[in-house]
């Protein structure tokens, strides 16, 4: 008589774990990668005004900034309590003010050719800053493009909000 046997229930193998590191590191340097770094630091001191009329801008990489404002306590050592202007991470005073003439077309440079068009200045001044040196500014801007190749777009802004 043959002897039967009774089966056995075959144990589930354990879920290997060994490949856990790597898939943690190719996703930690994704994120590493993949992540914008801010590009520059604000070293201007500033409140905004309340805006009036409001719109989103998209398209963060054909924006060219200029902060306007009393510099933060760290560099007031080096440049006073006098407003000064921000251009990426350079303080410049305002008797130095022609130097925004170099900054946009550098700026503009930096944009791939057929986007150009779409370039955009925003300022971001102090809602205690003079009217007259936000003035200053545009006209300085206006001067940095003599040959007209481009519309000059310029957006003043109050925090998240455009007017």
């Amino acid at each position: 008589m043959a002897v039967i046997k009774k089966k056995r229930k075959k144990a589930v193998p354990a879920v290997s774990t060994a490949s856990l590191p790597d898939i943690i590191f190719t996703l930690l340097f994704f994120f590493m990668v993949s992540a914008k770094v801010k590009d520059s630091a604000l070293k201007v001191s500033h409140t905004m005004p309340q805006a009036i009329n409001a719109k989103k801008l998209t398209k963060k990489e054909k924006i060219a900034t200029i902060h306007l404002g009393v510099p933060t306590p760290a560099y007031r050592e080096i440049y006073g309590t006098e407003p000064v202007i921000q251009l990426d991470n350079k303080l410049v005073g305002f008797d130095e003010v022609s130097k925004v003439r170099e900054f946009i077309p550098l700026a503009i440079q930096k944009i791939p050719y057929d986007k150009r068009s779409d370039f955009l200045l925003t300022i971001k001044a102090d809602k205690d800053a003079k009217t007259g040196l936000v003035k200053q500014v545009l006209s300085e801007a206006q001067k940095a493009n003599p040959s007209k190749d481009y519309a000059l777009r310029v957006n003043l802004e109050s925090g998240s909000k455009t007017y």
